[in-house]
């Protein structure tokens, strides 16, 4: 091992590669060997005065990586309106209604949920529409706020469906997520047996929440549906024009792997 740490003396200097590459003097003085010289597809290391190898990206294929660089964003930036409706739509599910035992509607969404349920229920695709009943935030407790149930339910109440086909379902502490809701919907379907059930959520949250349906659900004997409501001022045509539906759909992702980590 000690000779390949022999010491140079000082006023040695070790050959520069980059310089020697590819340099065969006409007089022929000066040859340098394969073995020496490198490829223009490969980094070619130099060695200084003091020994150290430093490596350089010759010019070829630093002109081509920067090529390539240029032409994918360039491609991005023509098709990046295609590519952005594609992720969305990936999150929709949308089956077309059919006949059901009940219409599960989904807690939140009250600008859209509550009203495609009922359009629903008007058009006699099912007879009962069930609500579950949401957690109480701080201001709600105070009185300061109505929950979202009680806005639903004062919306189905409006838009003609009776009391009496309207079901609600309660869990302490009240329902946080939609794994909750399919917890919640799943004790509902031991007891009573339905064979159909129509989920009406937003566009935006129906894959995630036919995954963690499916997930409570696989062992029992009904047929899930998922029915999509629009959003009222984003789809996944324009979603990324919009603040909110920018926030709304980058933060479905970011749950919906949450769950696929969590509830697998």
């Amino acid at each position: 091992m000690d000779k390949w740490r022999t010491i140079h003396p000082p006023s040695f200097q070790f050959p520069d590669w980059e310089r020697i590459c590819h340099k065969n003097s006409v007089s022929g003085m000066l040859q340098v060997t394969s073995r020496v010289c490198l490829s223009n597809c490969v980094l070619k290391p130099s060695l200084g005065t003091r020994g150290h190898v430093t490596y350089h990206i010759p010019m070829l294929k630093l002109k081509t990586i920067l090529l390539i660089l240029a032409l994918t964003l360039g491609l991005l930036y023509l098709f990046h309106e295609p590519i952005l409706v594609q992720t969305a739509q990936f999150l929709t599910v949308n089956n077309p209604p059919e006949q059901a035992d009940l219409i599960y509607v989904l807690s939140g969404g009250i600008e859209n949920r509550p009203f495609h349920a009922a359009r629903l229920y008007q058009q006699g695709i099912a007879p009962r529409i069930v609500v579950s009943v949401e957690a109480e935030s701080p201001p709600i407790k105070m009185g300061l706020l109505p929950t979202t149930t009680e806005v639903t339910l004062a919306i189905l109440d409006e838009l003609a469906v009776p009391q009496a086909d309207i079901i609600t379902l309660d869990t302490p502490g009240g329902v946080t997520s939609t794994f909750d809701e399919a917890v919640l919907l799943r004790k509902y379907i031991i007891q009573h047996q339905p064979e159909r059930v129509i989920i009406v959520t937003t566009a935006f949250h129906t894959r995630r929440a036919q995954w963690i349906f499916n997930r409570q659900l696989a062992d029992l004997q009904v047929e899930i549906s998922m029915v999509a409501a629009s959003h009222e001022i984003f789809d996944e045509t324009n979603w990324w024009r919009n603040e909110d539906g920018l926030i709304t759909y980058l933060n479905e992702y970011i749950k919906f792997a949450f769950y696929l980590y969590n509830y697998w």
